[in-house]
């Protein structure tokens, strides 16, 4: 049995800035602010939902993750890198991983049901 402890320590994240390198990577930067009494970690995630396609595909997984430690108020601006190679999907009609070009949803947030920000971004993975 698991006991869920009061939280005594509130975050926002603010002001997403998603941009892709034009080569292997994607900088997701955003702030986060300490908004609680106390100082404590928050471990911000990042979401990416693939461009549609006709397969049967996740609404969005997990690509990446950083635990940020913040004093009482501090905000600090957070810049987390995905490789490209990880927004490939394996298709098995083809038997191969495709990396799809398109538009894909980035989004932010503490868990996969809260998230608090979101940009798309129009890749195209041919160049």
């Amino acid at each position: 049995i698991f006991a869920r402890l009061p939280t005594f320590i509130s975050y926002i994240l603010s002001r997403t800035h998603v941009i892709s390198d034009g080569l292997n990577e994607i900088l997701v930067s955003f702030q986060l602010k300490n908004t609680g009494k106390y100082a404590g970690d928050e471990v911000a995630q990042i979401y990416v939902q693939l461009p549609s396609r006709n397969e049967i595909m996740p609404i969005k997984e997990l690509k990446g993750f950083r635990r940020i430690t913040l004093k009482k108020g501090e905000e600090q601006e957070i810049t987390i890198k995905l490789r490209k190679d990880l927004l490939r999907y394996w298709d098995e009609t083809q038997g191969k991983f495709l990396h799809p070009s398109g538009t894909y949803t980035i989004m932010v947030g503490a868990s996969s049901a809260d998230i608090r920000l979101q940009q798309s971004l129009t890749i195209d993975m041919n160049q």
